[in-house]
């Protein structure tokens, strides 16, 4: 089965770990497409809520630390980018019985793809500069 949501080179933020922390989300995105697909959804659906809601609030903690380590001057802004998504994963875990996979699996793809292509990647620069400079 072809994946829902590739990863594409030009996601990269300069920063290996982050850059696998972002593919780990693409894979649970593709996950949840593939139980979607295969009408697994329900009993898949709370298995896979489970690990995005946990991987998101450790990704995003990790991605802020790495922007201060690297004095990214719009963090506040993406730390409330950040918040926005932790209640709207963690309002679809807890209404499971109210959203279908379809809806998760839409609002995930749009709302990750945009972040990574836009957000993360404007702190790209300050991550590259950071390596030069030894940080």
């Amino acid at each position: 089965m072809a994946e829902y949501v590739l990863w594409k080179p030009y996601y990269s933020v300069a920063d290996p770990s982050l850059d696998m922390e972002h593919k780990i989300i693409i894979g649970l995105i593709n996950e949840l497409h593939a139980a979607v697909i295969s009408k697994k959804e329900e009993p898949d659906l709370k298995s896979i809520s489970d690990r995005l809601v946990r991987y998101t609030n450790e990704h995003f903690q990790h991605e802020e630390q790495v922007m201060k380590d690297c004095d990214y001057p719009k963090i506040f802004e993406h730390k409330l980018e950040h918040e926005h998504l932790r209640k709207k994963t963690l309002d679809f875990h807890n209404n499971l019985n109210l959203v279908t996979g379809r809806d998760m699996l839409r609002f995930l793809n749009d709302w990750w793809c945009e972040h990574i292509q836009e957000s993360d990647r404007a702190y790209a620069p300050y991550v590259q500069m950071a390596i030069r400079e030894g940080g």
